[in-house]
C-alpha cells in the first residue's frame, strides 16, 4: 500500500506511462519521473562534471534506478548490518525493509563478523535501492585484524568480489 511507502522520485512512473500516446510505442520505463527541467543534457552534464552518479551495478537488478547529486532531490542512507554478537541474516533483511519501506533511498551493509557473505548476498538480493559495503572489513578479516598486515591485494579482492556481487558503492574508513 503506497500510504505505508516513502515517496521516491520514481513514484510519479504511472502517470508518465498513462500520458504516453496510445498510437506510440511505450518503450521500456527505467522508473525515474524527473521535472522537465531535469533534461537528459543536464543529467550528462551534471555527471561529466562530478557532481552526480548513478549509484546502480548490472549485477543487482533488484536496485531501481536513481540519481544522487547536489541537483537533485536529497537523498537518504539507512544503515544496517550484524556483528559477530548481534542479529541474524533474518533481522538484517528486516532492518533493510524497513528502512526502504520509510524512505532510504541507499542502504549501506556495515557487516563483519563470520556472515558478512551471507549476510550482503541476502540484502543484495531483497533490496530495491542501492547498497554500499565497506569493503576493508572483510579485508581485515583476511588478515586475522591485524592493520599493518593489509596489503593492497588482501583490499583489492574483497573490493572487486564486492562489486562483482553487486555493490552500488564503497566506503572507505580512514581511521580504521
Amino acid at each position: 500500500d503506497r500510504a505505508v511507502i516513502a515517496p521516491r522520485d520514481n513514484l510519479g512512473r504511472e502517470r508518465t506511462r498513462s500520458a504516453v500516446p496510445r498510437h506510440q510505442h511505450p518503450g521500456r520505463s527505467f522508473g525515474a519521473r524527473l521535472p522537465e527541467n531535469i533534461t537528459p543534457e543536464f543529467v550528462r552534464d551534471e555527471v561529466a562534471a562530478g557532481r552526480a552518479i548513478f549509484p546502480a551495478n548490472i549485477n543487482h537488478p533488484e536496485s531501481e534506478p536513481m540519481i544522487i547529486g547536489r541537483n537533485f532531490l536529497v537523498k537518504v542512507n539507512a544503515n544496517i548490518g550484524n556483528s559477530a554478537v548481534t542479529s541474524s541474516l533474518e533481522e538484517e533483511v528486516e532492518k533493510l525493509v524497513w528502512a526502504t519501506r520509510w524512505g532510504a533511498d541507499t542502504v549501506m551493509d556495515l557487516s563483519t563478523g563470520r556472515y558478512i557473505h551471507e549476510t550482503r548476498e541476502w540484502i543484495l538480493r531483497n533490496s530495491p535501492v542501492p547498497i554500499g559495503t565497506v569493503p576493508i572489513y572483510q579485508a581485515l578479516e583476511k588478515v586475522n585484524g591485524i592493520a599493518e598486515d593489509l596489503t593492497w591485494e588482501a583490499f583489492r579482492a574483497p573490493l572487486v568480489a564486492q562489486a562483482e556481487e553487486g555493490d552500488g558503492a564503497v566506503t572507505r574508513r580512514a581511521g580504521v
